[in-house]
């Protein structure tokens, strides 16, 4: 919940300083669980989107590695290690 309030509050700023295009923010859950990810990051790389802020676990990157590695999605995973 903090990550999310901040990243909201990031968009908040990216979109009243640049606003075109407007950055939206995806809230997708995973449980912690590494195939939640994966079929969340599939999720969103079908909607379009291609720049992603976590998952927040390393057991979770680890699965979304081939996945970006094959599609380019960027990930920003702030809290694996």
């Amino acid at each position: 919940p903090d990550t999310q309030a901040a990243i909201a509050l990031a968009a908040e700023d990216i979109n009243r300083l640049i606003g075109n295009p407007p950055v939206e923010v995806v809230v997708v859950g995973t449980d912690y669980d590494p195939a939640q990810a994966l079929a969340g990051l599939r999720q969103m790389e079908a909607q379009g989107i291609r720049v992603v802020v976590g998952p927040e676990t390393s057991t979770e990157l680890a699965a979304l590695k081939p996945e970006v590695d094959r599609t380019g999605t960027i990930i920003l995973s702030h809290c694996s290690t």
